[in-house]
């Protein structure tokens, strides 16, 4: 599974739950270790998505935050993203 996959199932499993989940129960349920869920946690939160707690208290998503819309690469559709992120 690429990093890319993992934080985009991270961040589905995250809005799964409403309120704080701890680290080592997310880590379960995306399948890496829970130092990999660390990384992945400040990742996400490095590109603007608002996950509040901390080890031994649990994690969760703030509602609002989607993810950027994908690159494209040189030589393909400039547009291909914008329409993806307005679902045209």
């Amino acid at each position: 599974m690429s990093r890319s996959e993992r934080l985009f199932d991270l961040l589905h499993v995250l809005r799964g739950h409403r309120r704080p989940v701890s680290g080592k129960v997310l880590a379960k349920q995306v399948g890496v270790s829970i130092r990999t869920l660390y990384r992945d946690i400040v990742s996400l939160q490095a590109l603007g998505a608002v996950i509040e707690g901390e080890p031994g208290v649990g994690y969760v998503l703030k509602p609002g935050f989607l993810l950027p819309p994908p690159h494209v690469h040189a030589g393909g559709d400039r547009g291909a993203g914008a329409r993806i992120a307005l679902g045209r």
